[in-house]
């Protein structure tokens, strides 16, 4: 649950590199502390990818939330059609930094 909190707030306040770089010294904090108190590689291997999960499920979740707030915001016109971005004045919400939080999440950080 505070892997995903951490994720969350995360997301709101900082741009993708700073998250990936708090994530990845994270993950590394928690195996060093892991592996000098003398647990298994697979299992701190097996609980890195599991709180890095927690990471990206909570920078999912936010962009998510934005999306369909995006949306509703969005309304429709007096004809029932709905108004493009370009009327309303929104940015595309999809950049290319929300392009790699989505793909960081769903790759993962150990490259």
């Amino acid at each position: 649950m505070i892997a995903f909190a951490i994720g969350i707030v995360s997301s709101l306040r900082f741009p993708v590199l700073v998250f990936a770089l708090i994530v990845f010294l994270s993950i590394c904090v928690y195996a060093v502390i892991r592996l000098s108190q003398g647990d298994g590689v697979l299992s701190v291997i097996l609980w890195s990818l599991l709180y890095e999960c927690a990471f990206a499920a909570g920078v999912i979740a936010v962009v998510m939330i934005r999306f369909f707030t995006a949306r509703l915001r969005s309304g429709r016109t007096g004809e029932g059609r709905v108004k493009s971005e370009n009327e309303i004045g929104l940015q595309p919400f999809f950049t290319m930094d929300m392009l790699l939080i989505l793909g960081s999440a769903l790759l993962g950080f150990w490259d």
